[in-house]
């Protein structure tokens, strides 16, 4: 209910007031039939068509071995060996200590600093250094060591290239049951 403003009570003597309520409309339908709106098709752009294009050729990325001569940087990944302890007492952690993982610079798992410290490394190379985590770290893997200092030890396997296949009439046609790749398009399109 709406009570507008209503004067202000006072004591020993009669208080009256008035509100409002809403009240439902009383409505007679014409005919139950389905109400039919007919709104103008909007055309796919271009550029839509191939975003969503190139997000279902994503789903067909591998990632393969680089040659050795190969640095890591920020557009491709490595598969790392790596032992981490902490400093203060040279106890492992062993939510980072693994003989294998794949490590995506940027990816979030762990923070720009500890990126940084691997940039340009290449297959087979060592490297071992510390880094303070900060209070405030969000990073997945080095969150929960935040306001501790770390040693790293990490070896890189090896770096790998992602690795996109070209958008063929074969590759749509095994992968994704069209018969080419216009069809593909069109159907992205429509």
């Amino acid at each position: 209910p709406d009570f507008g403003d209503p004067d202000p009570v006072a004591a020993g003597a009669d208080f009256t007031f008035e509100f409002t309520v809403g009240a439902k409309p009383e409505v007679e339908l014409d005919s139950y039939d389905a109400v039919e709106i007919e709104l103008p098709m909007k055309e796919a752009t271009e550029a839509e068509v191939a975003d969503q294009i190139e997000s279902l050729t994503r789903h067909f990325e591998t990632y393969e071995n680089a040659p050795a001569d190969v640095a890591l940087s920020a557009d491709n990944y490595a598969d790392v060996e790596m032992k981490a302890t902490k400093a203060e007492d040279g106890s492992e952690v062993s939510s980072l200590t693994t003989e294998s993982r794949f490590f995506v610079p940027a990816g979030g798992l762990f923070s720009a600093a500890f990126d940084e410290q691997l940039m340009g490394m290449k297959k087979g190379e060592r490297k071992s250094f510390e880094l303070d985590i900060p209070e405030d770290e969000s990073s997945v893997l080095l969150s929960d060591l935040a306001g501790q200092k770390v040693a790293f030890d990490v070896t890189v396997a090896v770096v790998k290239t992602k690795e996109t296949p070209e958008l063929t009439d074969e590759l749509v046609k095994e992968k994704l049951g069209y018969d080419s790749v216009a069809d593909l398009r069109k159907e992205v399109s429509d």
